[in-house]
């Protein structure tokens, strides 16, 4: 991919702009520390800001911790209606494939409006984006405690709150970009990934125990106590670090503006423009590397379905809470995966700057992790899908979870470093890979059950695994034989856009 000029590092922040040029000619001088209600922020970046990555690593761990604390919400809300499935059914006297649908829309959701979260930090810088973002998804989980009569008003509710708890699943990662070096960030992305992996640990127990004894509404009050929680922290603890984004809003500001407001320049600059980023699926490598993601996220959501699914009917017969139990190996797969994996592609990183005179390339992140991610999806899926099959006694499923768990953390995490170092930290990689792996996780929720049904758990399980060694093996094929899309000059897609 492009390499930036020495003229663009002044632009920290990462975000390669269309008038990048002319703002790379100046030091971009810019007040992070009075900027949208950062006077309530307790905690303050330093004053050169042509530097972030010159942070203490007491803010930068900060700033870290906020970021993951906040990227539990949105998995959260995902995860913890998973026990309250039969119960939301029976309430709402529908079927269990309309639940699957509101979970199902949340995370398209969770797939589209990251374009919009990424565009409008551009403009803005992210905090704003975080605290609106923020208070509307904790009003979404307010309406869906009082307000949500039918299940299509539910499912309605359920896609809005989840475009709002998106915001931090894409701009998490740029936050963290624009403080850490390029040999720090796999640790760091690690570490922000383990808020959003938490999540399918903790909530489908606390989701069982909340239906157990209050209800399935209850399950409501707590992400709304909890997004409440996380906007006050934002609010309070975390700064605004687009240097670039505040000092073209700051700039756009000072100039005498003649032109009236255009109705159709908004909506194309506001609503169209962010699909824009779409171009960047051209490019093979990105192509490659976000279907490949998306498979192996996909295949947890189909195992998290069939495990909820299998674990209620015989012979197993478990209870909610149990079953809420049963997704803490794939948890503790995503976590150990994550840990290990982001200590290993940091240390790839270094020794490549080490035997390159320090030039960086961002796919060498992809190395023997993807290997491994590719060994772990198919075993850990073929062992879940032929042990319910054959009703085979539960601690084997859950190993063949944990499995599952481990190799997709594996994958995600590189992918998503991998992107983020490609688009020099900006969030456009991580839009774009979130919208290809929520869609297909969308696709999983609308399918599973009926693909289980018609094909049979274990073969439909050999289905998808073959799918992820192939997209697996692509990606090794790609890093063999990058060098023809190094040396592609001509194809430069930053100008496309």
């Amino acid at each position: 991919m492009r390499k930036i000029k020495t003229s663009d590092t002044i632009c920290n922040s990462g975000e390669v702009l269309d008038d990048c040029h002319e703002e790379s000619q100046q030091t971009l001088k810019v007040n992070i520390n009075n900027y949208f209600l950062s006077r309530l922020c307790i905690l303050k970046l330093p004053n050169d800001t042509n530097n972030l990555n010159s942070t203490s690593k007491r803010t930068k761990r900060i700033v870290l911790a906020i970021c993951t604390i906040a990227s539990i919400c949105s998995p959260f809300q995902t995860s913890i209606i998973l026990p309250a499935i039969s119960e939301i059914k029976d309430y709402y006297n529908t079927t269990s494939g309309k639940v699957n649908d509101s979970v199902g829309v949340y995370l398209l959701a969770l797939g589209i409006f990251p374009l919009y979260h990424s565009s409008l930090s551009e403009k803005f810088g992210k905090r704003p984006v975080y605290i609106f973002a923020f208070l509307g998804f904790s009003i979404m989980c307010l309406l869906g405690c009082v307000a949500s009569p039918t299940i299509d008003s539910f499912i309605g509710i359920r896609f809005l709150c989840g475009g709002f708890g998106s915001c931090v699943q894409t701009l998490g990662i740029g936050s963290v970009a624009d403080l850490y070096e390029p040999d720090e960030r796999g640790f760091a992305i690690g570490i922000f990934y383990l808020g959003s992996l938490t999540a399918p640990l903790a909530a489908p127990i606390i989701g069982a125990i909340l239906c157990d004894f209050l209800g399935w509404k209850s399950t409501q009050w707590f992400m709304l106590g909890l997004s409440f929680v996380v906007l006050v922290t934002v609010i309070l603890f975390l700064p605004e670090t687009s240097i670039k984004a505040i000092y073209r809003f700051q700039n756009r500001e000072t100039k005498h503006v003649t032109n009236r407001f255009n109705i159709f320049r908004f909506l194309i600059n506001y609503f169209i423009n962010p699909w824009k980023i779409l171009i960047f699926l051209s490019y093979p490598p990105f192509l490659i590397s976000c279907l490949s993601a998306s498979v192996a996220s996909a295949m947890v959501y189909y195992s998290n379905i069939i495990l909820a699914t299998k674990l209620l009917m015989d012979p197993y017969k478990f209870k909610e809470v149990y079953v809420g139990l049963c997704y803490l190996p794939i948890s503790v797969g995503f976590v150990i995966a994550a840990i290990i994996g982001g200590r290993y592609v940091d240390n790839r990183i270094k020794k490549y700057k080490e035997n390159n005179n320090g030039i960086l390339s961002p796919q060498a992140r992809l190395s023997y992790n993807i290997v491994v991610a590719v060994i772990l999806l198919p075993i850990g899926m073929l062992l879940e899908g032929w042990s319910f099959e054959y009703n085979v006694i539960w601690p084997v499923p859950l190993i063949g979870s944990f499995f599952l768990g481990a190799g997709s953390m594996l994958f995600i995490g590189a992918v998503s470093s991998y992107l983020t170092d490609e688009f020099d930290g900006s969030s456009k990689g991580v839009a774009l890979n979130n919208l290809c792996r929520q869609s297909s996780n969308a696709v999983a929720c609308f399918t599973t059950v009926k693909a289980t049904k018609n094909m049979g758990i274990g073969y439909f399980c050999v289905l998808i695994s073959s799918i992820s060694v192939i997209s697996g093996s692509l990606v090794l094929i790609f890093k063999k034989k990058k060098e023809p899309f190094n040396k592609e000059k001509v194809f430069d897609l930053y100008n496309k856009i």
